[in-house]
């Protein structure tokens, strides 16, 4: 199977070399106009999809980042006290600001219509303001983020490349609007590049037609329509995804080519001068076929790596809790029902036990969340560090955790959940200015029996659990 891959690979491999080498000896005996229709057909889109795909790369960064703010613990915990202590929001939005390219960071309050920002300036936000209506646009369209172009008033009135995302908590509510802005220098730079490199003049515009960035920092028209050339092509370039074009001008005959950025409402013109010599577009095309292979194979490579990471990454995420780093409920449920059709087939006993922290509430009440939080990650260690490797802890929810034993009788159920509890109630907590205290926690221990339905067994132990609870907590109770 794997010397196929690899023929298969090498096969494929071999054809687009050969085809890249066949085109380029092509090219060499071409004449003029087939060097124009190869700048028109390979060499101008290649750079506006280059151009394109950097943008949507940095787009797709921030907007990850815009949704690990929206679902930020932190955040939902500030909001959730009532957005007491205004300088931690201002330190979490500037810690934000380290990753590359952000270039301001924000989160708008739902509750109390706050624009918070990391250098401590605020202000509302209000349906009468003009200025706030995406505001409010995002927030209907029940969308959970959208991209857009915008001045940042917060920061001397910088053109601002916005994600908005909305934040939404576990209830479904919504709790406002987070997002980051990235700074439009590092596209200038990439577009003064190419167009001092390729002699080309590049300008992004709006859905209006309206000139938004250039790179070489000369003088130019506020919109597209004041450019001659264009005038006749402006329909085309704000109705299509993507088209090139040759414009017959006599004074300056040139080659556009456009593409759309549809994430962000922008296009790419870009313009080379048809009457520069054959010499230099032939030794152009030749490096712009040469970087694109380079660049091709690079890519493939590193997106093979970047999105396995990646997907690590998510996976880890999406079944991990984060804070005591055990199971959470989707990653749980995917081990549990592996658990426990093996153990129908094989016979052999399965336990659960629901266990959750005596209190807790008023833990967080007395001492803060940061307190209760390594409350938390305290007792879920404690669980962790006495499992075999088949057994597996997850976070149920709250303060309640949830233990699987694949192949442990409710005796032994019993006698692990008692062993925790001891462990438990010996640990010493600190709280600064309160001194040490301890916690317990109460517990209901049920063993699946054949015939029940997949939720039964935690059902009986959230129900045992009930009546550790109700018979003064700090216990264990089996479930009949």
């Amino acid at each position: 199977m794997i010397v196929n891959r690899r023929k298969q690979t090498a096969t494929l491999f071999a054809v687009i070399l050969l085809g890249y080498l066949l085109t380029t000896l092509l090219s060499t005996f071409s004449a003029r106009t087939a060097l124009r229709e190869g700048l028109t057909r390979s060499e101008l889109p290649l750079t506006g999809e280059l151009l394109a795909s950097t943008v949507r790369k940095r787009l797709g960064e921030a907007v990850l980042m815009a949704r690990m703010m929206a679902g930020s613990t932190f955040l939902h915990d500030w909001v959730a006290q009532g957005e007491q202590e205004r300088d931690r929001i201002e330190h979490y939005l500037r810690t934000l600001l380290q990753s590359e390219g952000v270039f301001t960071s924000f989160f708008i309050s739902e509750r109390s219509s706050t624009y918070y920002h990391p250098n401590g300036l605020e202000r509302t936000v209000s349906p009468d303001n003009p200025e706030n209506i995406w505001y409010y646009r995002l927030k209907e369209s029940g969308r959970s983020h959208e991209v857009i172009v915008s001045i940042d008033e917060m920061n001397d009135n910088a053109l601002t490349l916005f994600v908005n995302h909305a934040v939404v908590n576990g209830a479904g509510e919504f709790l406002g609007v987070a997002g980051v802005g990235l700074t439009l220098t590092a596209f200038q730079e990439m577009i003064r590049h190419h167009e001092e490199r390729y002699g080309r003049h590049i300008l992004f515009a709006d859905t209006t037609g309206r000139i938004v960035l250039s790179g070489n920092g000369r003088t130019q028209p506020e919109d597209l329509e004041a450019i001659p050339a264009l005038r006749p092509l402006l329909p085309k370039i704000l109705a299509e995804p993507a088209f090139d074009a040759i414009v017959p001008d006599a004074d300056s005959p040139a080659i556009y080519s456009v593409v759309k950025l549809a994430q962000i409402g922008w296009t790419v013109v870009i313009e080379q001068d048809r009457r520069s010599g054959q010499e230099q577009v032939r030794n152009t095309f030749w490096i712009t076929l040469l970087i694109g292979l380079v660049i091709t194979l690079l890519i493939t490579w590193l997106a093979h790596l970047t999105i396995r990471r990646y997907q690590n990454r998510l996976e880890e995420m999406a079944t991990i809790d984060p804070l005591t780093k055990a199971l959470n409920r989707s990653g749980f449920r995917m081990v549990y029902e592996r658990q426990r059709t093996a153990s129908v087939r094989s016979g052999s006993p399965l336990t659960v036990i629901l266990f959750d922290i005596d209190h807790f509430k008023s833990i967080n009440d007395t001492y803060g969340h940061h307190v209760g939080d390594h409350v938390l990650s305290s007792t879920a260690w404690a669980a962790l560090s006495r499992l075999r490797g088949s057994d597996t802890l997850c976070r149920w929810g709250g303060e309640e955790f949830l233990l699987l034993l694949p192949g442990c009788t409710l005796e032994d159920g019993i006698a692990y959940a008692e062993m925790l509890r001891r462990t438990v109630a010996e640990q010493k907590h600190g709280a600064e200015g309160a001194g040490q205290f301890h916690v317990t926690i109460s517990a209901g221990v049920a063993r699946m029996e054949p015939e029940e339905g997949p939720d039964d067994p935690i059902k009986r132990a959230d129900a045992a659990l009930y009546q550790a609870k109700r018979a003064g907590r700090d216990r264990i109770v089996p479930a009949p």
